[in-house]
Protein backbone atom coordinates (compact mmCIF):
# COMPACT_ATOMS: atom_id res chain seq x y z
CA UNK A 1 0.00 0.00 0.00
CA UNK A 2 2.88 2.66 0.04
CA UNK A 3 2.24 2.98 -4.20
CA UNK A 4 -0.08 2.66 -6.56
CA UNK A 5 -0.79 0.56 -9.87
CA UNK A 6 1.25 3.16 -11.77
CA UNK A 7 4.49 3.06 -9.21
CA UNK A 8 3.80 6.65 -7.74
CA UNK A 9 4.25 6.98 -3.82
CA UNK A 10 1.46 8.09 -1.67
CA UNK A 11 2.66 11.08 -0.03
CA UNK A 12 1.61 14.11 1.47
CA UNK A 13 3.86 16.55 -0.24
CA UNK A 14 6.26 16.85 -2.74
CA UNK A 15 7.56 20.59 -2.41
CA UNK A 16 11.01 20.85 -0.27
CA UNK A 17 11.02 22.28 2.90
CA UNK A 18 7.62 23.00 3.22
CA UNK A 19 6.42 22.83 6.97
CA UNK A 20 2.87 21.62 6.48
CA UNK A 21 -0.10 21.76 4.27
CA UNK A 22 -2.70 24.07 5.44
CA UNK A 23 -6.95 22.96 4.79
CA UNK A 24 -8.86 25.26 2.92
CA UNK A 25 -12.21 26.28 3.50
CA UNK A 26 -13.89 24.97 0.74
CA UNK A 27 -13.10 21.86 1.60
CA UNK A 28 -14.78 21.64 5.51
CA UNK A 29 -17.94 20.28 4.09
CA UNK A 30 -16.37 17.33 2.42
CA UNK A 31 -14.09 16.66 5.29
CA UNK A 32 -17.39 16.06 7.61
CA UNK A 33 -18.85 13.43 5.69
CA UNK A 34 -17.92 10.37 6.85
CA UNK A 35 -14.46 8.54 4.96
CA UNK A 36 -16.26 5.21 5.85
CA UNK A 37 -18.48 3.32 8.06
CA UNK A 38 -20.46 4.98 10.81
CA UNK A 39 -20.57 2.77 14.29
CA UNK A 40 -22.51 4.24 17.40
CA UNK A 41 -20.26 3.13 19.65
CA UNK A 42 -17.33 0.63 20.35
CA UNK A 43 -19.44 -2.15 21.34
CA UNK A 44 -21.03 -1.83 17.39
CA UNK A 45 -17.21 -2.24 16.13
CA UNK A 46 -16.97 -5.44 18.36
CA UNK A 47 -19.69 -6.98 16.47
CA UNK A 48 -18.49 -5.92 13.05
CA UNK A 49 -17.03 -8.52 10.53
CA UNK A 50 -13.97 -6.90 11.12
CA UNK A 51 -13.26 -8.57 14.68
CA UNK A 52 -16.30 -11.10 13.96
CA UNK A 53 -14.27 -12.71 11.24
CA UNK A 54 -11.03 -15.32 11.56
CA UNK A 55 -9.27 -12.46 9.49
CA UNK A 56 -8.08 -9.55 11.42
CA UNK A 57 -7.13 -6.06 9.66
CA UNK A 58 -3.51 -5.98 9.32
CA UNK A 59 -3.24 -2.95 11.56
CA UNK A 60 -5.95 -1.21 13.65
CA UNK A 61 -4.80 2.14 14.02
CA UNK A 62 -7.29 4.90 16.16
CA UNK A 63 -7.08 8.85 15.63
CA UNK A 64 -9.05 11.03 18.55
CA UNK A 65 -8.62 10.79 22.84
CA UNK A 66 -12.43 9.33 22.77
CA UNK A 67 -12.29 6.40 20.39
CA UNK A 68 -8.99 5.22 21.83
CA UNK A 69 -10.09 5.43 25.27
CA UNK A 70 -13.18 3.59 24.36
CA UNK A 71 -11.20 0.66 22.61
CA UNK A 72 -8.84 0.51 25.55
CA UNK A 73 -11.34 0.04 27.88
CA UNK A 74 -12.95 -2.84 25.97
CA UNK A 75 -9.62 -4.44 25.21
CA UNK A 76 -8.88 -3.39 21.75
CA UNK A 77 -5.68 -1.93 21.69
CA UNK A 78 -5.09 -0.52 18.34
CA UNK A 79 -1.41 -0.93 16.62
CA UNK A 80 -1.04 3.11 16.45
CA UNK A 81 -3.06 5.43 18.83
CA UNK A 82 -2.87 9.32 17.99
CA UNK A 83 -3.98 11.40 20.96
CA UNK A 84 -3.68 15.08 21.66
CA UNK A 85 -4.99 15.19 25.31
CA UNK A 86 -8.33 17.13 24.20
CA UNK A 87 -11.75 16.27 22.97
CA UNK A 88 -13.61 18.99 20.80
CA UNK A 89 -10.40 21.54 21.31
CA UNK A 90 -10.97 20.74 25.56
CA UNK A 91 -8.66 19.47 27.79
CA UNK A 92 -9.12 15.97 28.88
CA UNK A 93 -7.92 13.80 31.35
CA UNK A 94 -8.57 10.62 29.86
CA UNK A 95 -4.58 9.22 29.84
CA UNK A 96 -3.49 10.85 32.76
CA UNK A 97 -3.33 8.12 34.96
CA UNK A 98 -2.47 5.44 32.50
CA UNK A 99 0.44 2.92 32.94
CA UNK A 100 0.54 2.34 28.91
CA UNK A 101 1.87 6.24 28.36
CA UNK A 102 4.15 8.09 29.90
CA UNK A 103 5.17 11.70 29.10
CA UNK A 104 8.87 11.09 30.21
CA UNK A 105 9.24 8.42 27.13
CA UNK A 106 7.15 9.97 24.58
CA UNK A 107 8.41 13.41 23.01
CA UNK A 108 4.77 15.72 21.49
CA UNK A 109 4.72 16.37 17.67
CA UNK A 110 3.43 19.64 16.34
CA UNK A 111 0.02 19.82 14.48
CA UNK A 112 -1.54 22.74 14.16
CA UNK A 113 -5.43 23.26 14.09
CA UNK A 114 -6.36 22.72 10.64
CA UNK A 115 -3.24 21.74 8.94
CA UNK A 116 -1.24 18.46 8.48
CA UNK A 117 2.41 18.84 9.43
CA UNK A 118 4.57 17.30 7.46
CA UNK A 119 6.96 16.12 9.60
CA UNK A 120 4.33 14.71 12.25
CA UNK A 121 2.35 13.13 8.93
CA UNK A 122 6.12 11.40 8.23
CA UNK A 123 6.49 10.64 12.18
CA UNK A 124 3.02 8.67 11.80
CA UNK A 125 4.29 7.01 8.48
CA UNK A 126 7.70 5.69 10.18
CA UNK A 127 5.33 4.66 12.89
CA UNK A 128 3.09 2.48 10.90
CA UNK A 129 5.88 0.77 9.06
CA UNK A 130 7.55 -0.38 12.05
CA UNK A 131 4.14 -1.71 13.68
CA UNK A 132 3.48 -3.13 10.28
CA UNK A 133 6.75 -4.99 10.37
CA UNK A 134 6.08 -5.98 14.28
CA UNK A 135 2.95 -7.65 13.68
CA UNK A 136 4.25 -9.57 10.70
CA UNK A 137 6.84 -10.94 13.26
CA UNK A 138 4.22 -11.36 16.11
CA UNK A 139 6.75 -9.47 18.71
CA UNK A 140 6.94 -6.16 20.16
CA UNK A 141 10.26 -5.30 21.16
CA UNK A 142 9.72 -1.76 21.90
CA UNK A 143 6.78 -2.93 24.37
CA UNK A 144 4.16 -0.69 24.35
CA UNK A 145 5.66 2.88 23.88
CA UNK A 146 5.80 2.84 20.32
CA UNK A 147 2.34 2.73 19.78
CA UNK A 148 1.19 6.21 20.42
CA UNK A 149 1.62 9.40 18.67
CA UNK A 150 0.89 12.66 21.14
CA UNK A 151 0.11 15.67 19.16
CA UNK A 152 0.90 18.85 20.26
CA UNK A 153 -2.03 20.53 18.60
CA UNK A 154 -4.91 19.27 17.33
CA UNK A 155 -4.54 15.02 15.64
CA UNK A 156 -8.13 15.29 13.83
CA UNK A 157 -6.48 15.84 10.00
CA UNK A 158 -4.23 13.11 10.76
CA UNK A 159 -6.82 10.59 9.96
CA UNK A 160 -6.27 11.72 6.41
CA UNK A 161 -1.98 10.52 6.43
CA UNK A 162 -3.12 7.53 8.21
CA UNK A 163 -5.17 6.37 5.55
CA UNK A 164 -2.61 7.32 3.20
CA UNK A 165 0.20 5.32 4.60
CA UNK A 166 -1.79 2.31 6.43
CA UNK A 167 -1.10 -1.13 4.60
CA UNK A 168 -3.82 -2.35 2.27
CA UNK A 169 -6.15 -4.08 4.78
CA UNK A 170 -5.64 -2.12 7.63
CA UNK A 171 -8.51 -0.64 9.90
CA UNK A 172 -8.63 3.16 10.57
CA UNK A 173 -10.90 4.45 13.79
CA UNK A 174 -11.28 8.04 13.90
CA UNK A 175 -13.82 10.02 15.58
CA UNK A 176 -16.82 12.18 14.80
CA UNK A 177 -18.51 14.62 16.64
CA UNK A 178 -22.08 14.33 15.13
CA UNK A 179 -22.04 10.97 13.63
CA UNK A 180 -20.05 8.31 15.89
CA UNK A 181 -17.15 6.25 15.26
CA UNK A 182 -15.68 6.02 11.34
CA UNK A 183 -14.22 2.86 10.49
CA UNK A 184 -12.05 2.61 7.21
CA UNK A 185 -11.03 -0.10 5.86
CA UNK A 186 -7.72 0.65 3.69
CA UNK A 187 -7.95 -0.33 0.35
CA UNK A 188 -6.91 0.98 -3.06
CA UNK A 189 -9.97 3.39 -3.79
CA UNK A 190 -9.98 5.21 -0.27
CA UNK A 191 -6.30 5.85 -0.84
CA UNK A 192 -6.70 7.32 -4.09
CA UNK A 193 -9.57 9.35 -2.74
CA UNK A 194 -7.68 10.89 0.09
CA UNK A 195 -4.81 11.38 -1.74
CA UNK A 196 -6.78 14.23 -4.09
CA UNK A 197 -8.25 15.52 -1.10
CA UNK A 198 -4.82 16.32 0.23
CA UNK A 199 -3.88 17.72 -3.29
CA UNK A 200 -6.38 20.07 -2.38
CA UNK A 201 -4.60 21.20 0.82
CA UNK A 202 -2.10 24.83 0.48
Amino acid sequence: GEIDREGKKYQISNIKYQKEIIMPESLRPTLQKPLGVVFKDVGAIRESPFFKSSKKPVLLIAVGDIIVDSLLKVGIDPDVKVIDFKSRRKRTDLFSGSVLIRTDLIRSVPNNPGTINLKTAEKLKQMIRQRSVLVSESTFKDGPYGSWLVVDGEEDLLALPAILFAPLGSLILYGHWEHGIISVEINENIKNKVREIIKKFN
